[in-house]
């Protein structure tokens, strides 16, 4: 049986060149794709999820349907780009939209298991928060086991795209510094889409 040949890693200089441009679109388009979901089901049921004046919250829907297709949404994009980036593993846009759409939900849905786990509720005003009250129980133990099943998914889903950037040199350190600019970066996307809008 024939082993299959390594693709040579990408340079530096290309990386640097066409990467990180392609990972700002990357944010750009996975957050737009995320609001557009949420609001055009937020228009079908009656509320639309674009909160622009004078609130913190950039995009929340306080619709829980509305978040959960966020949320769905955001993920579906994430295996869809990773199956692409399989067979197109040269197209840093797919791997790209493939990391950031996974990594996106992350801290919230983590965020959100540990306060449940602990305090049986959460304060955080997520969309992960928000669809919790989908599901009406007064146990919270269904929710916990819920989300942590949510967590384990989304990670390993995370760390698998980064294993397979086989053509990314360095791609842990990499994956590690765009995880953590990739919050700043959300916010900095809403309030420049804030002053356009408003």
């Amino acid at each position: 049986m024939a082993l299959r040949e390594e693709e040579p890693k990408f340079q530096a200089k290309y990386l640097v060149r066409k990467g990180i441009p392609l990972f700002l679109l990357a944010v750009v388009v996975s957050v737009l794709l995320h609001s557009l979901a949420q609001t055009l089901i937020g228009s079908m049921i009656g509320k639309s999820s674009l909160n622009v004046a004078g609130s913190s919250e950039f995009l929340i829907n306080h619709h829980p349907v509305a978040a959960a297709a966020g949320t769905i949404f955001t993920l579906v994009i994430a295996f869809v780009s990773f199956r692409y980036s399989l067979h197109y593993p040269h197209n840093l846009f797919a791997v790209s939209m493939a990391f950031v759409n996974a990594s996106m939900r992350l801290t919230e849905i983590v965020t959100v298991f540990i306060q449940m786990l602990i305090y049986k509720k959460t304060t955080v005003i997520a969309d992960e928060s928000i669809l919790l009250s989908l599901i009406p129980l007064n146990n919270p133990t269904p929710i916990i086991v819920l989300l942590c099943f949510l967590s384990l998914v989304i990670t390993f889903l995370t760390i698998i795209i980064v294993h397979d950037s086989r053509r990314i040199p360095y791609k842990w350190g990499i994956a590690l510094l765009l995880f953590i600019l990739l919050s700043p970066l959300e916010n900095f996307i809403w309030m420049i889409f804030r002053l356009l809008v408003g």
